[in-house]
């Protein structure tokens, strides 16, 4: 009997960090114009920059967000790629 290989899958190392004035802020996703969070943050200020490592590549963002002084785990904000 031929053997055959079930697992064709594809593994990466994923990291995902907000950068706002010197802060690092880690993410537990990004798309559909908004950041997750891992747990709720309190941001300052309104812009920062999205930082997404897929095994060696890294691809960066600029985000902006309305302000808010209460704590979110899901914050919608505007995107724009980077390089």
């Amino acid at each position: 009997m031929p053997s055959s290989n079930l697992s064709v899958g594809y593994s990466a190392h994923v990291q995902l960090e907000l950068r706002v004035g010197g802060l690092r802020f880690p993410l537990a996703q990004i798309g559909g114009d908004r950041l997750v969070f891992d747990k709720p943050v309190v941001l300052p200020g309104t812009t920062g920059e999205v930082r997404a490592r897929i095994d060696e590549h890294e691809e960066r963002f600029a985000a902006t967000w309305p302000a808010s002084a209460l704590p979110r785990d899901v914050l919608r904000a505007e995107l724009r790629f980077l390089g």
